[in-house]
């Protein structure tokens, strides 16, 4: 007989929460052992697509944001109604905001309930959700963490014992090592305030025998025009290049040399470990938190002190400088990030909530 495992998420709509969510329920409907449910908390377009052996559940009725109370009232008593008729034997739900409605719905039900959070551990949280985060995440039978911080923030607050600590999936990207790189440090992501792309661009102008090496940087956001000022006040505009939105990301990553990421914090960062799966040599701020988890500092990447600029700048002169440090830190960096492959993740998580 077929074990029953229902998945709660919000949306399927873009993003990495629900990027892992889409991949965790596709993996296990491969696996003949079990009958899987995917509950989503809105009916919105759905981004990712979901096995047709996936049972999929939506609400019947629309978020109502003219009245959120009553709306979440009718919610619980929705999702309380649909997990029981799954008769499953566990639960797993992502997300801060979207596990405690998860507990709440299945308060008194006999079935194994993990929950996850999905973004920095550090996040203080006040009035009503602290007080149902402190109610709630006890009764959980288990939680995975993406890092062992955030596991740690985890035990230390709630009381919870059980945890698995996990990164993100990271899917292969197949590169020939014999490809010739070009001089290009590379980085991805938002172009918002959290990710530093001004520290990084200062960091880069800075650098001395940079004339045969660019900067480019992958995606889009409200701080592009600042971004661009700043490109042209430091005169590179030859040398800096904002990519924007680009949807071949692999194509970019496999023939630069140097992925360079200077985020202020994140959950757990997948263009860092992306950019080590692509080959290229890694640097990072220590940041908050997923950094220390992906580069063991001078074996397969350098990790910086946070926001320590000078420390950045000199060692990634030293990349620059020797190439012999580059080519160490990518066959190093192969190695190490094949921990974080889809299918090591998923069966772990697999085994985990089993």
């Amino acid at each position: 007989m077929k074990k029953k495992i229902c998945l709660v998420s919000h949306t399927l709509q873009m993003g990495g929460m629900e990027r892992v969510m889409a991949g965790y329920a596709n993996y296990l409907a491969k696996n003949n052992k079990f009958e899987v449910t995917l509950i989503l908390l809105l009916k919105v377009q759905k981004f990712y697509d979901i096995d047709d052996r996936v049972t999929i559940i939506e609400p019947n009725f629309e978020y109502n944001k003219k009245n959120r109370i009553l709306y979440l009232i009718k919610i619980i008593f929705w999702l309380r109604k649909e997990i029981k008729n799954t008769r499953a034997q566990s639960v797993l739900s992502f997300g801060e905001y979207w596990n405690s409605l998860m507990l709440v719905s299945t308060s008194g039900l006999k079935i194994s309930k993990y929950i996850s959070d999905r973004s920095k551990p550090t996040i203080e949280w006040k009035g009503f959700n602290k007080i149902i985060r402190e109610i709630t995440y006890k009764n959980a039978t288990g939680f995975i963490a993406q890092t062992k911080l955030a596991a740690k923030m985890i035990e230390e607050k709630y009381k919870i014992t059980n945890t698995l600590v996990t990164g993100n999936p990271i899917r292969i990207i197949e590169f020939d090592d014999n490809d010739e790189r070009e001089n290009i440090i590379i980085s991805v992501g938002r172009l918002i305030e959290y990710k530093q792309f001004n520290k990084l661009i200062s960091i880069f102008s800075r650098l001395s025998n940079s004339q045969n090496w660019k900067l480019m940087i992958l995606g889009d956001g409200p701080l592009l025009d600042d971004l661009q000022v700043q490109i042209k006040e430091l005169n590179l505009n030859d040398k800096v290049i904002l990519c924007g939105a680009i949807k071949n990301v692999d194509d970019y990553l496999i023939k630069s040399k140097i992925f360079a990421f200077t985020s202020y914090y994140e959950g757990f960062p997948n263009a860092l470990a992306e950019g080590m799966m692509a080959g290229c040599s890694c640097i990072s701020f220590d940041c908050i938190s997923g950094p220390s988890d992906i580069i063991e500092n001078k074996k397969n990447g350098f990790l910086i002190p946070l926001n320590d600029e000078e420390e950045f700048l000199s060692k990634l002169q030293l990349l620059v400088d020797n190439p012999s440090i580059i080519e160490d830190f990518r066959i190093q960096g192969q190695k190490s990030i094949q921990k974080y492959t889809e299918e090591i993740v998923h069966k772990k998580m697999m085994e985990f909530i089993n």
